[in-house]
């Protein structure tokens, strides 16, 4: 199978990477190759921004892929790009790409990755099914993509899956997101300040994420699939577990006045639909996937 992913060096990519190239055919696009160094001579890349694919459209054509994995996205992974207007750049490049994939003639399957802020400030159970009503920009834009992205798939016949990971952790996280930014807090003995922590949260360690995505995008299935442990973690438990795992006395404070206006205090998905498709649960759980995490940001230091 010949695969082409786009920002295949990020977190998510790069570990979807890993766990195809040895019976695929990978042709990785992304601005980066630090985390595929000791793959990079069974793969084919290209150093490139969103905003050059249009120059690609020779590779692409030339490489044929027969699955496209659209991982790559500017800025989403930090507080202050999440209503930055630039978010609206990721749309119009995404745009581009599809643009070449229409007419190819391998009719390649279009496998868009999404986000839970597509569904915006909910209080129950997260389906497939739930209402989108995103409440930021990064949300609003990949909403958009998706709407986009299925319908220019479904008139040019080309097979349209949107994966909507939740909250995904794991080694090579990015840094400043709250598991790896606690841990290495923890381990610099710097004063912790947190909100209140009664947010919930779905989080889905990295190598059961690869799992089930791999799974659908290598069969036939095609539709929006959430992608999410089925599990929820109040941000506060998820701390405290972190300190007794790391054997440290230090202490977090937990300050209400911190909470951020108009941020979800829930995101939590149900995997019923993924399930059905993959047969795959998620194998780690939340007190190994943090130990492992512990142990590779410690390895790393």
């Amino acid at each position: 199978m010949k695969i082409l992913v786009t920002g295949g060096n990020g977190f998510l990519g790069s570990h979807t990477v890993r766990n195809l190239v040895n019976s695929n055919e990978i042709y990785v696009i992304s601005k980066n190759k630090n985390n595929l160094i000791d793959l990079i001579d069974n793969i084919q890349y290209t150093s490139s921004d969103l905003c050059d694919y249009k120059k690609l459209r020779n590779k692409i054509e030339c490489f044929c892929p027969d699955i496209v994995i659209h991982f790559a996205w500017d800025g989403g992974n930090n507080n202050n790009d999440v209503n930055d207007l630039k978010q609206f750049d990721n749309l119009k490049h995404s745009l581009d790409l599809l643009n070449i994939l229409i007419d190819l003639p391998s009719k390649p399957k279009f496998v868009g990755i999404g986000s839970f802020s597509e569904y915006g400030e909910k209080q129950e159970l997260i389906t497939e099914l739930t209402q989108e009503t995103p409440s930021n920009l990064y949300g609003l834009t990949k909403f958009s993509l998706k709407q986009y992205s299925k319908i220019i798939c479904q008139q040019h016949d080309l097979p349209w899956v949107w994966i909507r990971p939740c909250y995904v952790y794991g080694p090579n996280d990015v840094n400043n997101r709250f598991l790896p930014s606690l841990i290495k807090k923890i381990i610099e003995n710097q004063e912790i300040i947190l909100d209140d922590g009664n947010t919930q949260i779905d989080y889905l360690y990295i190598s059961d994420f690869v799992d089930m995505v791999t799974k659908l995008i290598l069969q036939d299935s095609q539709g929006v699939f959430n992608l999410c442990s089925g599990k929820k973690y109040k941000i506060k438990e998820l701390a405290l577990l972190t300190l007794t795992l790391m054997n440290v006395s230090n202490k977090i404070k937990f300050d209400s006045k911190l909470n951020r206006l108009g941020a979800p205090f829930f995101i939590c998905g149900d995997i019923s639909k993924t399930y059905i498709h993959t047969k795959i649960k998620p194998k780690i759980t939340i007190e190994d996937g943090i130990k492992n995490l512990i142990q590779h940001i410690k390895n790393e230091k």
